[in-house]
């Protein structure tokens, strides 16, 4: 039986993933090479950091907090996996 289901949705994902890598690879080059082309990157990506730092109060809210919290758990998930690699011996030092 789960075979079955494995199968019956395996195109389905497989469409999506295709399609979202088409997507993404599309629109990879917008507003280069000017850095203000995307304001939206540093606006959630700076509080991101800071909450590495310690203080987790979202500087505004013009963006969903939940957003700027997962983003700074991806960072988190990112020091984890690439820690034994690197010169960063604490998260902190990380964010910095």
């Amino acid at each position: 039986m789960n075979r079955g289901i494995s199968r019956l949705f395996r195109r389905p994902i497989l469409a999506v993933l295709l399609v979202a890598l088409g997507l993404r690879l599309w629109g990879i080059s917008f507003g280069l090479p000017f850095a203000n082309a995307r304001p939206d990157g540093p606006s959630i990506a700076g509080p991101a950091v800071e909450f590495l730092g310690g203080d987790l109060r979202p500087p505004f809210f013009v963006y969903p907090a939940f957003f700027m919290y997962a983003v700074a758990g991806a960072y988190v998930a990112y020091f984890t996996v690439t820690s034994p690699f690197s010169s960063y011996s604490t998260l902190a030092e990380f964010a910095r």
